[in-house]
């Protein structure tokens, strides 16, 4: 069994194997039953058993064969839970590189390998710092900033997979595709109005503490709310990111109160 891996599944239907070896043993005096099972857990455990005899041997062999796609099953999902952790580490602390990935401008490893050459940004900023030239495991050319078409094709792609609750929300604000807007920081070049929208919808232990510090209920928190997303769709020269959102949302509301 692989490492770390210290159960395993034993289905329902085995027991007509086993109810057959179990009446066979009362009959005969054997153990085959017994047998059986310790051979199961003798193999689970690596320890290359070898079946007493031809019985036990073909008892074992469909659930043997079972288990061995049990533990594909799980390596598979094994592997795609790391990469989900990788990723979603890259979208917080490098998110240039994140965009680089999803896009398939680079591997998850050239961007992993990056990304430990970097010294993190601060947990609340989705900004990671500028990029080294790192030459041992990635190309020394590689250009980690996305161009604009590439980063559109990207935020294209996820705007089409968000949820028709999400897209019915954007729509009352007149937004029907992904709105990309220059930053003028290399760090982080372009921002989608989109993203951080779904952001802020999504931002409910924020929405709460900001009703609760600016003492408003949530009727007056969300026409305030849709105000102020109004005026940040139509005004083009408005490029925040969602922490430059929060903090430029509250003081316009302080400023309304």
């Amino acid at each position: 069994m692989a490492e770390n891996k210290k159960s395993f599944i034993l289905y329902s239907d085995l027991i007509s194997v086993v109810k057959k070896l179990v009446e066979r043993d009362r009959e005969n005096k054997t153990n085959y039953a017994g047998e059986l099972f310790l051979h199961i857990l003798e193999y689970v455990n690596d320890k290359e058993p070898i079946a007493i005899d031809f019985i036990v041997e073909m008892a074992f062999e469909p659930i043997k064969q079972q288990l061995k796609r049990d533990l594909n099953e799980w390596t598979i999902i094994k592997e795609d839970r790391s990469n989900s952790g990788k990723i979603g580490n890259l979208k917080r602390w490098n998110l240039d590189l994140y965009y680089k990935v999803m896009a398939k401008e680079m591997t998850l490893k050239q961007a992993e390998t990056i990304a430990k050459h970097r010294k993190a940004s601060h947990p609340d900023s989705p900004i990671s710092p500028p990029i080294a030239n790192i030459a041992d495991n990635v190309n020394d050319n590689v250009n980690v900033y996305l161009n604009i078409e590439n980063f559109q094709k990207f935020r294209n792609s996820e705007f089409e997979n968000l949820d028709q609750v999400l897209k019915n929300k954007l729509k009352s604000f007149g937004i029907t595709k992904p709105i990309i807007r220059n930053t003028n920081n290399a760090n982080r070049q372009y921002v989608d109005v989109v993203e951080i929208l779904v952001y802020i919808f999504n931002s409910i232990d924020w929405s709460y503490t900001t009703m609760k510090n600016l003492d408003l209920n949530e009727e007056r928190f969300r026409a305030f709310m849709r105000d102020f997303i109004k005026t940040y769709v139509s005004d083009s020269s408005l490029n925040y990111d969602e922490s430059k959102f929060q903090g430029h949302f509250v003081n316009w509301v302080k400023k309304k109160i």
